[in-house]
């Protein structure tokens, strides 16, 4: 499983359907990145954005949950 797999699989579980074009807005957003193109050393900038973009939607506890999960990823 590639590392944007593994990242839109953590995403659906809150996100739904929608999680795979939420992660390309965040890629190109503030990686100016496509997702398949990110590596473990684009996972602290890119959970901090991911944050944002949930919290505004579902919230900080949600939102902080997701972080934690994409941060875990690098271990």
């Amino acid at each position: 499983m590639t590392l944007d797999e593994k990242i839109v699989g953590i995403l659906a579980e809150d996100l739904g359907p929608s999680a795979k074009s939420f992660l390309t807005k965040q890629c190109q957003t503030c990686l100016n990145k496509d997702p398949a193109s990110i590596t473990h050393n684009d996972l602290d900038e890119l959970a901090k954005s991911v944050h944002t973009g949930i919290k505004q939607i579902l919230g900080d506890d949600i939102a902080e949950k997701i972080k934690q999960k994409i941060l875990h990823i690098r271990n």
